[in-house]
């Protein structure tokens, strides 16, 4: 089956205004051309530090959709994105360049946010698609400063990413990437081959993550991938996603967990009337028959 390649525009205009190649290896760890380095990323003993301080017991989280905030000596106006139980993102313009800044919702979410930096260094490193840049940077907020993350925005990446909690892009049947409506499971598991590859990348480093972190990306040239975000706070004691000694029959169960996810992730990644009027994604029986032909391909 044929998915249509999409465009990602590969080149944009600097604020000097020479024309750049945008960064096309998502896996490598905060090696992209991002300026919002220059912000003042903070060490993890550092973060825990400023919790060490109780500052952070003033704050309860915010869902206003503008805040002011400060980095360093820089004030800024932070623009709402997105939110969930754990953090709430917001985006700034630093240096010309969205950057964006997640705040946790409530001061026992403080720690397992900080674990994050971590998280998606395991995943790059398995060479799967997670943030290309996620660092702890030190936040002022109402006087008090807090450490939160900064990441790169979904939309600054050179692929797409369908979040399944907070759908902000879906793909339309204008696109002509696949014909969604008159889909069968053969095809639906064609489609998803890149993803179960991913899947089987996460059973060989024995990688352990929620249904929360699991989602859907597009690749510059078609290809659906599996996007990892959001990752686990209930991992945040042992501090890595990996569990050793995991036995096969552990792993087949995860994986076809993995898998039952890339499900309902290509359900959330396309328009909600080529969902409905396909019929494909509102079927058991379909599920059913696509989870075991996807993992019939799992490498245990």
């Amino acid at each position: 089956m044929q998915i249509k390649a999409i465009n990602f525009f590969p080149y944009f205009k600097s604020s000097s205004g020479l024309i750049v190649r945008r960064a096309l290896n998502p896996l490598a760890a905060d090696t992209v051309s991002f300026k919002s380095k220059s912000l003042p990323i903070i060490t993890p003993e550092k973060a825990y530090k400023l919790l060490e301080e109780n500052t952070y017991k003033s704050y309860n989280g915010t869902t206003a959709y503008e805040i002011p905030i400060k980095i360093g000596s820089a004030q800024y106006i932070a623009r709402r994105l997105d939110g969930g139980g754990t953090k709430t993102v917001y985006e700034i313009e630093h240096n010309n360049e969205k950057v964006a800044i997640a705040l946790a919702n409530s001061p026992e979410r403080w720690k397992n946010v900080l674990n994050e930096p971590q998280y998606t260094r395991e995943i790059r490193e398995a060479g799967l698609l997670t943030n290309d840049c996620c660092g702890i940077v030190p936040v002022e907020v109402d006087g008090k400063t807090f450490p939160a993350l900064r990441m790169k925005p979904y939309n600054e990446h050179n692929f797409r990413i369908f979040d399944c909690k907070n759908p902000s892009d879906r793909i339309s049947k204008d696109e002509g990437i696949c014909d969604f409506e008159n889909l069968t499971t053969e095809q639906a598991c064609d489609m998803l081959n890149d993803f179960i590859d991913d899947v089987n990348k996460m059973l060989k480093n024995n990688i352990d993550i929620g249904s929360d972190s699991i989602n859907l990306a597009l690749t510059k040239d078609g290809k659906f991938r599996l996007y990892i975000n959001d990752l686990p706070f209930e991992k945040s004691p042992v501090n890595t996603l990996r569990v050793k000694n995991m036995q096969d029959e552990e792993k087949m169960k995860l994986g076809r967990f993995y898998l039952e996810r890339a499900f309902y992730a290509l359900g959330f990644a396309i328009d909600k009337d080529i969902y409905y009027h396909s019929g494909f994604f509102t079927d058991e029986e379909n599920k059913n028959k696509l989870i075991e032909l996807m993992a019939s391909k799992l490498e245990i």
